[in-house]
């Protein structure tokens, strides 16, 4: 009975991870270039496929960002899930970035980022049935359509700041003790700053 629960164990382990979403999906090999508005390639810029802000230095950073070479080339493995993925690069000045959508099945097409001015978005919650703002909030930036997972900020301090590329974006916020709330919002080039003031996340 024992070695029949087991090999059936191991069956069910393995045919998890010959599923798009197992556990030990290989990376796939995405290459591309980045370049600015005026078309010339852009060296040194950072390529993720997700940013994160660190509460401890205000730091944006790229998970296992790859740099653009002198050409303004990169590589970076994805895993897709069979999901489309999202890539963000940002200059090295952290002025410019941009954004693009790579699908599984022309995961080997060479992909192009160009570049425009970067925007900051930003914002604080309240829950005015807690009586005080959460102890702890997280926002994603969701890229729209498909609502990609691409940023996000957690935060003991009840307020968010990401710097992002233009383009639209499905803000998901949540936290401790609240109930989580989206809305979208349309980041402009000619706009280099985007409040959107006090969020109320209701309570749970």
């Amino acid at each position: 009975m024992f070695r029949m629960l087991t090999l059936g164990l191991a069956g069910v382990i393995c045919g998890l991870l010959a599923t798009p979403e197992g556990f030990a999906q290989e990376k796939v090999k995405v290459e591309g270039r980045v370049i600015g508005k005026d078309g010339k390639p852009v060296a040194g810029a950072e390529v993720a496929d997700f940013w994160h802000v660190s509460e401890r230095n205000d730091k944006q950073t790229g998970a296992g960002a790859v740099k653009t070479d002198a050409d303004g080339h990169f590589a970076i493995k994805l895993d897709f899930y069979g999901r489309d993925r999202a890539i963000t690069a940002i200059d090295e000045g952290r002025k410019l970035g941009g954004n693009a959508v790579v699908s599984p099945s022309k995961a080997a097409e060479s992909v192009e980022i160009r570049l425009e001015p970067l925007v900051t978005v930003h914002g604080t919650f309240s829950s005015e049935k807690l009586g005080h703002a959460p102890t702890w909030t997280n926002v994603y930036l969701n890229l729209l359509p498909g609502k990609i997972r691409i940023a996000g900020n957690s935060s003991t301090k009840a307020n968010f700041s990401l710097l992002m590329p233009p383009g639209d974006y499905d803000v998901n916020a949540y936290g401790s003790d609240v109930r989580g709330v989206h809305q979208n919002v349309t980041l402009k080039a000619d706009q280099p700053d985007l409040d959107l003031g006090t969020i109320e996340l209701p309570a749970t």
